[in-house]
């Protein structure tokens, strides 16, 4: 009878089989000569994982559907796993992916960087800390008034971020849990600590919103900026995870209008605004009608 193909521990089983099969190993021909020949026997595999050899076959069978995640980890080291081949793995284990062992210093990939600075939109890449690592031309004019290339030290330590962003404490919350999940994915360093004491010694509110704990981010989100020169501006943010760089997010900025279901023209006013920042036009505003002022967003109240 045909398995189901969810059955987790025969698909288990058939994923590091077929891992297994794809190592190329060196051993001793005939005339005692090295060759290099397909595949891992089960016994090379359960000594590099330093498990025994029929327990090893039981998961490859499919008869062992709870192994450990000190098991599933040192299969993924044995069998020579990437990042993705790693999180599949403990997936079909029916584990939590930890986190990767790869280093949160990691460089991003050239190509990648380029596309991010080639955007035509606000683009920009936070690390761990909220760093910004990478940029849009677009991005950076947007935040032209601030000195710190750290968002963090942009939200709670410049005195010009409560008038910028229109709605300050919802941004600052956005931005510690976003630091919380980012840390996780992340091995501490002295720099990260130090920044850490710095924002709670110097924030109040900082302070406050990590002894909350939350982590609760939101992948796509709007939110108001106040710029000197392009005046209120409206856009949907979208933070996305990068899944080979633990660690990271990327965040993308479109315009929107903010409260303005009921005057359409308004999403006009907004799109012109950033398209200054934009080498292209994003929307072509209404003809017929004359933008509105786009609605502001009510103070926020500090402590």
């Amino acid at each position: 009878m045909p398995t189901h193909p969810y059955d987790r521990p025969r698909e288990l089983g058939a994923f590091l089989r077929s891992r297994r099969n794809a190592i190329r190993a060196a051993r001793p021909d005939a005339a005692g000569r090295t060759r290099r020949v397909p595949g891992l026997r089960r016994e090379e595999v359960s000594t590099r994982a330093g498990i025994s050899v029929d327990y090893y076959t039981r998961l490859e069978q499919g008869r062992e559907p709870n192994p450990s995640p000190q098991v599933v980890e040192a299969l993924a080291r044995a069998l020579r796993l990437d990042s993705a081949q790693r999180r599949y793995v403990y997936t079909l284990a029916g584990l939590a992916v930890p986190p990767s062992p790869i280093p949160h210093d990691e460089p991003l990939p050239t190509a990648f960087l380029a596309l991010v600075e080639d955007q035509r939109i606000p683009a920009f890449v936070l690390g761990p800390q909220l760093d910004i690592v990478a940029s849009s031309a677009p991005s950076r004019r947007l935040f032209d008034r601030f000195a710190s290339q750290n968002f963090l030290e942009m939200i709670f330590l410049d005195p010009k971020a409560p008038d910028f962003f229109l709605d300050w404490r919802g941004c600052a919350r956005w931005a510690v849990a976003l630091l919380r999940v980012l840390s996780a994915d992340a091995t501490p360093t002295e720099e990260g600590l130090a920044l850490l004491r710095r924002l709670t010694a110097e924030s109040s509110t900082f302070a406050e919103l990590w002894a909350v704990h939350a982590v609760d981010v939101a992948s796509t989100h709007r939110v108001g900026l106040r710029h000197d020169e392009l005046g209120d501006l409206f856009l949907h943010v979208f933070a996305l995870e990068l899944a080979d760089h633990p660690g990271r997010r990327l965040v993308l900025c479109r315009p929107t209008a903010e409260l303005a279901w009921q005057h359409p023209a308004q999403y006009d006013a907004s799109a012109m605004a950033v398209a200054a920042i934009n080498p292209v036009d994003l929307l072509s505003p209404g003809s017929d009608q004359a933008p509105l002022v786009p609605t502001i967003l009510p103070e926020p109240t500090i402590r």
